[in-house]
């Protein structure tokens, strides 16, 4: 109740399931959040070390979501959900 008035509500605004797949999703949550954050840092213009983590930054989560969507094939997961757990949504 006393995060529910902060900016960061929805990373963990999830529904109650059990607790290994709330903690997946709250963890794929805080991903999105760095992953916006770094990428508002990187679109920014300017030129500087806060760059360059932003840019590495955003390709480790390129690197972790073409390694669910890996993963997601060799398991045989349904491929109309794979969008829920990747860090950049396909629609981006």
């Amino acid at each position: 109740a006393a995060r529910a008035d902060t900016p960061y509500a929805w990373v963990f605004n999830v529904e109650d399931k059990e607790p290994a797949i709330r903690e997946v999703e709250i963890e794929r949550n805080i991903y999105k959040l760095l992953f916006n954050a770094g990428n508002r840092v990187f679109m920014s213009g300017s030129l500087g070390f806060q760059n360059v983590a932003a840019y590495l930054m955003l390709k480790e989560f390129e690197v972790r979501d073409l390694t669910a969507v890996l993963e997601a094939v060799r398991y045989d997961f349904d491929r109309r959900k794979v969008d829920l757990i990747l860090i950049r949504s396909l629609e981006e």
